[in-house]
């Protein structure tokens, strides 16, 4: 199983970037995805571009790998 872990480097003042870094530590083969956003609703604002381009292009990553399985 791949999962993904979205995390606000800098503006986050709802969820501290441990969360994120403790997640990944015991999700293998989890990628942290730092996103400039302006605060912890990632899919809103200025940002929101990166986030779906962030997300869509893992979920395409995911669908090529279990495709070939």
């Amino acid at each position: 199983m791949t999962c993904i872990t979205f995390k606000n480097s800098n503006h986050d003042r709802s969820v501290p970037i441990e969360h994120a870094h403790t997640a990944h530590d015991h999700i293998p083969s989890s990628p942290i995805i730092m996103l400039d956003t302006w605060g912890h609703l990632i899919w809103l604002g200025t940002s929101a571009k990166e986030t779906d381009d962030q997300l869509i292009t893992f979920l395409r990553k995911v669908s090529n790998e279990s495709e070939k399985k």
